[in-house]
């Protein structure tokens, strides 16, 4: 009896024993299960860029969700992407490439701040979602990325080169807006802001455009600096938006672009024009505007370029426009233009005493110049802030 007893408890631990051992190896295979999960969640899931960090393009359709929401508005995106990253690729290969591009999202990272969503799209292209923002953290974001991520870059690459980025951005509150146009537009304005970068592959159309007309006439380059430094002072005092700075921007770089059809007899005449020789300047806007609206990337500015002659009384040319049938831009290149002719001076005189440029100015509001601006632009001088 006692055996029998014996026997059978030794057969209970027996099976006791064996489903431990069952349940132990369960365990085991689950545990590894469950830690091949996350592996996959942090190094395989297609939301995650492998390179970076940051999300992955395949994040899009959740971005979309994020940027239709009611209670994401008022809601940012900023594109950005490396200027001259196929020149480090070439240069160092693609390690160095690769540097540079973790490298960038390290610095988009920390300065972006508050609730947002880095996507790396392609190569050294990110895009940025930020929700409940405003446009002056806006702009000084896209600001922050375009200044700080050269010096970031250059350190990984030894310093051989100067990397950059250029950012473009758009903000919606509008509910029927979709992710995809906002998405565009941004792109669109930092393709423009290219145009200035000079690692950009775009802006060596501009970089040839400057070479052309200093080759043939005095003081181009240095017309172009001061103009550009008066011109976004202007704007920054009208409160521009990022990418209005950089459509003025360009159109001060390419203001005169017409005069590269203009005899250079007449431009770097030292004496005053005859009538037919002011007549024959006079068609350098339309000139240059019909030039600029043949390259797409220019075309933006070209009403800028074609208007920036024209008088607030209607007395300007080429189409003796009045008020604000001229656009801003050209009103503000117009003052910035008059205010650098009289203080360099021209072939024929020397350049004019300050207080009698701004007397001038402020004078001429609401005749040549915009009333509003001309006193504006005049305050501006008057603190120092543009000479």
């Amino acid at each position: 009896m006692q055996d029998n007893t014996s026997t059978g408890n030794s057969h209970e631990m027996e099976l006791i024993l064996r489903r431990l051992e069952d349940l132990i190896i369960a365990n085991r295979e689950l545990t590894l299960q469950l830690e091949s999960q996350d592996n996959t969640s942090e190094d395989e899931c297609p939301d995650k860029d492998h390179l970076t960090g940051a999300y992955s393009v395949a994040y899009f359709e959740k971005l979309s969700k994020i940027f239709a929401a009611e209670d994401s508005k008022p809601v940012a995106v900023i594109t950005a992407d490396i200027n001259g990253l196929h020149k480090v690729n070439g240069i160092y290969g693609f390690e160095g490439g690769n540097k540079a591009i973790v490298r960038a999202y390290e610095k988009i990272k920390g300065t972006c701040r508050g609730n947002r969503y880095i996507v790396r799209v392609s190569g050294g292209l990110f895009c940025i979602l930020l929700t409940h923002t405003d446009l002056k953290s806006i702009r000084e974001i896209c600001s922050n990325i375009c200044a700080g991520c050269g010096r970031e870059n250059k350190r990984i690459i030894g310093g051989a080169f100067n990397l950059n980025m250029s950012a473009g951005c758009y903000i919606s509150d509008d509910p029927v807006e979709t992710f995809a146009e906002a998405f565009s537009i941004a792109e669109t304005r930092m393709n423009r802001r290219k145009l200035l970068e000079a690692d950009s592959v775009r802006s060596s159309i501009v970089s040839s455009v400057i070479s052309t007309l200093n080759e043939r006439y005095d003081d181009t380059h240095e017309n172009i600096n001061r103009m550009i430094k008066l011109c976004l002072a202007t704007g920054d005092a009208l409160r521009f938006d990022y990418h209005l700075l950089d459509e003025l921007e360009l159109s001060c770089v390419l203001h005169d672009l017409g005069k590269i059809a203009i005899r250079e007899t007449i431009i770097n005449k030292n004496a005053k024009l005859t009538k037919e020789e002011k007549k024959e300047i006079q068609l350098h806007p339309l000139i240059g505007s019909r030039i600029i609206r043949s390259v797409p990337e220019f075309s933006h500015v070209a009403d800028h370029i074609l208007s920036h002659h024209e008088k607030w009384d209607g007395t300007g040319y080429p189409r003796r426009l009045k008020g604000e049938e001229i656009t801003l831009i050209a009103r503000i290149i117009a003052l910035a233009d008059a205010y650098d002719s009289m203080t360099s001076g021209r072939p024929y005189r020397d350049p004019l005493p300050l207080e009698y440029v701004v007397n001038e100015i402020r004078s001429c509001g609401g005749t040549q110049f915009d009333p509003v601006l001309s006193q504006i632009f005049a305050d501006l001088i008057m603190k120092d802030q543009l000479l």
